[in-house]
């Protein structure tokens, strides 16, 4: 933190802690609350906003590739990134401020040239950060991955096989899974948020229209629908199921063991839940199809947050403005205006402008002791 600590360790369990902290309290001691030494850290410059944040991400990290970006955010990368972002917009406003001050000199045709290439190319460099805001949801939040087809055709096996142990019923009764069901898994460094749902048919039964009904739902929020078909069915009979257009699609064939002769030249990824065939080739082509995976992912990379997305996006619109504002040959007082603000929503991301709303959104979320 960059304050003077005291440690003290304590003999026996919860108890006698307990005891000694109580007695702290008493003397006049406060408990920290959440996030209180990382802030204070952060208070003190021993971090900036970006790293502090890390701490976080560290702490819920699901997959090396999420902790590997973590430990990127904490290196400081993201931070010195938007820094020397700032220092080049900081002379480019310091450079058109002094055209103010000096109302008689017009701007330069090659100052103006000049000055043009060097927004844009921050412009490019904050389009490039923001590249990645896709990919840090993913890492953070994981991918919404929903198991979608008709009644029987291996989505709580296919679930079962991902996670290595049976958490879904599996049976050979259509209409068996009625209610989502929700877990996490690894998969080569990407967190999986698998969801397996009701399979999709006609049907009269009210409780089963409701499960097919949130099918739906879940497949409108998803990032990527694993849709399966069953081989052992004939092609024409399979062909009805289908799924609405946004998310990533991967089709995988299950029961490759039973293909009936319809399926012949069809194409679709051919797996066995039963005896495991083909699941490699399923992870490289989720890998693939979400194009992340730790082969891909750099050493020196970083993936931008919702709130480093919000401030980079403000910085984007603010330097467009600016761009546009130069080149028309407006006042120099509008061009500054519109830089000043993408300064700010940049120093934002680092902490260098902060507000105390900002302070307590973020560091609210930590658990107590960080």
């Amino acid at each position: 933190t960059g304050e003077d600590v005291v440690e003290f360790t304590g003999h026996g369990g919860v108890m006698v802690t307990r005891r000694v902290l109580e007695r702290f309290v008493e003397a006049g001691a406060i408990p920290a609350g959440p996030g209180e030494f990382t802030q204070r850290a952060f208070m003190n410059g021993r971090m900036d906003l970006t790293q502090a944040e890390a701490v976080m991400d560290l702490i819920s990290a699901q997959t090396s590739l999420a902790l590997r970006s973590a430990n990127e955010q904490l290196d400081g990368r993201l931070g010195r990134t938007c820094e020397n972002i700032r220092a080049k917009l900081l002379g480019a406003t310091a450079h058109l401020e002094a055209f103010i001050d000096f109302p008689e000199e017009d701007i330069d045709p090659e100052v103006g040239a000049a000055l043009c290439r060097t927004l844009s190319e921050q412009s490019a460099s904050i389009a490039g950060l923001l590249s990645t805001a896709d990919q840090g949801r993913i890492l953070r939040e994981g991918v919404r991955t929903v198991i979608f087809g008709k009644p029987n055709v291996g989505k709580s096996s296919l679930l079962n096989r991902l996670l290595g142990y049976q958490r879904a019923i599996v049976s050979s009764k259509e209409g068996t899974t009625r209610d989502t069901i929700e877990e996490v898994v690894n998969l080569r460094g990407i967190p999986l948020r698998l969801i397996d749902t009701a399979g999709v048919r006609e049907s009269s039964d009210e409780i089963e229209q409701e499960g097919i009904a949130m099918t739906h739902g879940q497949v409108a929020r998803a990032d990527l629908v694993l849709v399966i078909w069953d081989l052992s069915e004939s092609f024409v009979d399979s062909a009805e199921v289908s799924i609405p257009d946004g998310a990533r699609r991967l089709d995988i064939l299950n029961k490759s063991d039973l293909e009936d002769v319809s399926w012949a030249g069809v194409k679709g990824l051919r797996i066995s839940c039963e005896s495991g065939s083909g699941f490699e080739d399923l992870e490289s082509a989720i890998s693939k199809l979400l194009s992340l995976d730790e082969a891909q992912w750099g050493d020196h990379s970083v993936a931008v947050n919702a709130r480093h997305q919000a401030c980079l996006t403000r910085a984007q619109s603010s330097l467009v403005r600016a761009i546009t504002s130069l080149r028309a040959g407006d006042e120099p007082e509008l061009t500054a205006l519109d830089l000043r603000e993408a300064l700010t929503a940049i120093g934002e991301i680092a902490g260098i402008v902060d507000t105390e709303e900002i302070l307590g959104e973020i560091f609210g979320n930590f658990c107590i002791g960080k």
